[in-house]
This record gives C-alpha cells, structure tokens and sequence, in this order.
C-alpha cells in the first residue's frame, strides 16, 4: 500500500495517511486512545544551506516540543545526501493541526523551507488496531 503525500499550495506539507512500514501484531493487538499520530516528513536540504538548516532545527525543536499536544520531534538523516526525515508525535490529530495552523508554524516553516532543494513530503500516521 503506497503512502500518499500532498503539499498546499504554499508547499507546507498536508495530511496523508496509509502507514507503509509493517506491522507485527506481536508488538501490538490495540492502539490505546492517548496513542494520537505521528507525522513523517521528508525533508531534502540543498547542500549548500546544510549548516542553515541544522542551526533552525536546533534552534526550533524545544518550541515545537512545548506547543500543547506535542509528545517529541526528532531529526534523523537518510541515506542520500541532504536527505533528512522529521518525526513528530503528537497526543491527537488535531493538536498536529493546531500547530500547522499557528504563529509558531508560520514563523518556522518559511526560513526551513528556503533550505530545500525539493519539495517536502508527509505523511500522518495513527497506530492500527489489529483484533486480538
């Protein structure tokens, strides 16, 4: 099952759902409702702007980390150069919202995005209940 992405119009990434990693019913038979979602977003840096968009990164995280309803946000590297992934959890969906909809989001995204070389993609995703 493929995951879908979409970008508004002003290249802020949107909802998408459909987990695309497996799921091993061992690890879990019910998401509890406190579980909310977690948000994926593929981030591609140019690499000239690499130290740009690490120092924003740093400088931001314990902002997004303390708006309501933000469990963690974390930055992981992938495997292609200037490739970096941001995953955020979230206690409910529209706490996710609320943030993309902020003064905070509108005062962070804009400086980030003029770091990329391509479009961001993303992707929100809520644990599966899977019967016992």
């Amino acid at each position: 099952m493929p995951a879908d992405s979409q970008t508004a119009g002003d290249g802020a990434p949107q909802n998408a759902v459909e987990p695309t990693a497996p799921f091993h019913a061992s690890e879990r038979t019910a998401p509890a409702a406190e579980d909310g979602c977690l948000r994926w977003v593929q981030l591609t840096v140019e690499p000239a702007q690499h130290a740009v968009f690490l120092h924003l990164f740093i400088n931001y995280q314990k902002h997004i980390q303390n708006f309501p309803g933000c469990r963690s946000v974390e930055l992981l590297e992938g495997s292609e150069k200037g490739q970096f992934f941001t995953l955020s959890r979230w206690s409910a969906e529209s706490d996710l919202e609320n943030y993309r909809t902020s003064p905070l989001f509108a005062e962070i995204w804009p400086p980030v995005k003029a770091t990329f070389s391509a479009p961001a993609r993303a992707w929100t995703v809520r644990p599966v209940a899977i019967p016992a």
